[in-house]
């Protein structure tokens, strides 16, 4: 080998001890967002029972109906998951405990008001500047077996698409999932007065 052959050899390896295993190496994409029950809004902590006894709910299930079980839509980031979007559209229906009116019952004969939820749509898409996503639940209503009735959910949310990360779409799938649960709520307070109503003799 000569001087100058040894002086190269030398300096490159000098560069590659220095710049470590990964130089050179294109770093691995980031997982897609995947909106699972974790990904879902907090639960909050339930209130001090009111004067009133809070009505006794319970989930019985939580079904998806969506064409594609498997996405959400696409953002700037990338595709946007949902393998458990029922584990997800749970932890949104689980804030009502911070309601006083109502808590969750362990099992359905313990509930004054039986959930049974099918999830419709959901979905978030960015165009230029904004984006949007929505969620749609249907939901019936039985006490002891016998229906209440059922009604459907529609919740949205807009924003500016700033950089189109996880953080964002996760925050506006989320917000829109709690504005679906809010529009419950009225229903869920005459469901449990039915629930609650003396029954006829």
């Amino acid at each position: 080998m000569t001087l100058r052959s040894a002086l190269i050899a030398g300096s490159l390896a000098l560069a590659l001890a220095v710049a470590g295993p990964a130089a050179g190496v294109l770093a691995a994409p980031a997982p897609p967002l995947d909106m699972t029950a974790a990904m879902g809004p907090p639960a909050p902590t339930p209130p001090r029972p009111g004067k009133v006894p809070a009505c006794r709910l319970f989930i019985a299930g939580v079904e998806d109906k969506r064409s594609d079980t498997a996405t959400m839509g696409y953002m700037g980031m990338g595709m946007v998951l949902s393998s458990d979007a029922p584990g997800w559209v749970r932890s949104g229906l689980i804030t009502l405990q911070g309601d006083a009116r109502w808590t969750f019952a362990a099992t359905a004969e313990d509930a004054d008001l039986v959930l049974n939820v099918e999830i419709l749509k959901s979905y978030i898409f960015a165009v230029s500047t904004s984006k949007a996503a929505s969620v749609v639940l249907r939901i019936r209503y039985s006490q002891a077996g016998a229906p209440l009735g059922e009604n459907l959910y529609r919740g949205g949310k807009e924003a500016i698409n700033w950089a189109g990360g996880k953080g964002e779409s996760q925050g506006l799938l989320n917000q829109a999932l709690m504005e679906t649960v809010a529009l419950t709520k009225a229903d869920l307070a005459k469901g449990c007065s039915a629930a609650k109503a003396p029954k006829p003799a």
